[in-house]
């Protein structure tokens, strides 16, 4: 719910409320690029790569949504959200510890500590995902809405994933340690999505409708595979031309995991925050329901790019008036600002609640019960969208601590809110818990920042 990993399921994960890519590369790269061309370039390519790749996703989640039915689709996303966490935990915090060391590898001695703490990434990523990769295997009677060979497959193949996709956020935190913010948002922006709606396009017109939910992760596992291959090959077509870079012995360095670490609580925190409604779902209710609630929120995340946009800019504009010690002039004219993106984001989620009942026919009737969840996140992102500047006065004004302590509240609030309402209101239940624990975060971010930038 805050900013951290790059990480993301078949669209950009809905409960998130900005987009982590963005944010991290206006952390690494402020400082250099505020008030340069360079960087006006940059921004603009992020944004049109967000949007692009939010429309593409949106299209393969209504065309997938409605090959697989709503069951089958519940499946699907608990396998891929599980899937994401774990990479996600593969990586223990290497991400932001390459962004920093690759960043500063200047001379012989910092690219010599910059490969090893790539080499080291690379190998914990590997025992350890496989080692979550077997757990969740050997727990998936625990994980899963439900119990069948269709469902035990998907499973498999979603953990599968789980190293691949660690692999692919270490090597887009390279290409973000390199300077090349646009080339590490490829992977995930664009390759990702491109393959993921072609392979649906494909599964629609050689098997038409009524398909597996082993169908909708094998269809993501090719859009992962190529994702990951571009990611390889950036890398190695901006590596360095120098033997400095491939030369030396590797060395364990069990140090480096303990610096890397503390990232990793950070940005779990903030993983689980945006999917710790979906594993409750899949632990209290059936499949069907996690279908309906899934759609819904990624139909709703529309409404997020508000956030998204709004606190990409923000982001470097606040770093660059906090060093100068000159934020008094942005806080002067946040009032205007908070009101316009509220009626901004309250427009697109009328025009959203309204185009969904439009194509709900299209999609079938499978997620006619989609709609009441739909409402309550339309509410709950319009909500965020008025408040979304305190996250990025708290994060770049040196204060990202505390916006992982607020995060650490608002899991907190979540889980015992799903708990509650779950049971008996099912996937509306999980609506109002996850709305109610993000409106509470923002209002949160927005108290510690009027607190701390005084």
């Amino acid at each position: 719910m805050a900013q951290t990993s790059q990480t993301s399921d078949d669209t950009e994960n809905p409960l998130r409320p900005a987009s982590a890519s963005l944010v991290d590369h206006s952390v690494a790269f402020a400082k250099n690029w505020v008030g340069t061309a360079s960087f006006s370039r940059d921004a603009i390519a992020s944004f049109s790569l967000n949007i692009f790749s939010a429309a593409v996703s949106l299209i393969s989640t209504l065309i997938l949504a409605r090959l697989v039915g709503a069951a089958n689709y519940g499946i699907y996303a608990v396998a891929i959200v599980y899937a994401n966490v774990f990479a996600f935990i593969a990586c223990l915090g290497f991400p932001q510890l390459i962004v920093r060391t690759q960043a500063r590898a200047t001379t012989s001695e910092t690219q010599t500590q910059s490969r090893t703490v790539q080499k080291m990434a690379m190998l914990t990523a590997i025992v350890a995902g496989s080692a979550l990769a077997l757990l969740g295997l050997t727990m998936s009677g625990w994980l899963l809405p439900s119990s069948n060979v269709s469902t035990g497959w998907a499973f498999v193949i979603a953990m599968a994933m789980v190293v691949p996709m660690a692999s692919q956020r270490l090597r887009e935190a390279i290409l973000l340690g390199r300077h090349q913010p646009i080339l590490s948002l490829l992977p995930e922006r664009l390759f990702r999505p491109t393959t993921m709606l072609i392979a649906v396009l494909s599964l629609a017109l050689f098997f038409g409708t009524d398909l597996a939910a082993t169908h909708a992760i094998g269809a993501q596992g090719i859009a992962y595979a190529v994702s990951i291959a571009g990611a390889f090959y950036l890398v190695a077509k901006t590596a360095p031309k120098t033997a400095l870079e491939n030369s030396g012995k590797f060395s364990f360095e069990p140090n480096l995991i303990k610096d890397a670490l503390p990232f990793l609580f950070v940005g779990l925190t903030t993983l689980l925050a945006g999917r710790v409604d979906i594993m409750m779902l899949a632990a209290l209710t059936e499949a069907e329901t996690i279908g309906q609630y899934r759609l819904a929120a990624q139909i709703a995340a529309i409404v997020l790019m508000i956030t998204t946009v709004s606190q990409a800019v923000l982001s470097p504009k606040i770093s660059k008036l906090s060093h100068e010690n000159q934020l008094e002039r942005l806080l002067a004219r946040l009032p205007m600002l908070c009101a316009t993106l509220f009626l901004l984001a309250g427009l697109l989620s009328t025009l959203v609640y309204f185009a969904f009942y439009v194509v709900l026919p299209w999609i079938g009737a499978d997620f006619s019960n989609a709609g009441p969840v739909l409402t309550i996140f339309l509410i709950a992102f319009t909500c965020i969208a008025f408040l979304s500047p305190a996250l990025p006065l708290l994060t770049m004004s040196g204060n990202a601590k505390y916006a992982a302590y607020a995060n650490v509240i608002a899991i907190t609030l979540n889980i015992v809110l799903n708990l509650i309402l779950i049971p008996t209101f099912a996937g509306p239940g999980a609506a109002v818990a996850t709305a109610v624990s993000l409106v509470t975060l923002y209002i949160l971010y927005a108290c510690l920042a009027a607190r701390l930038t005084r």
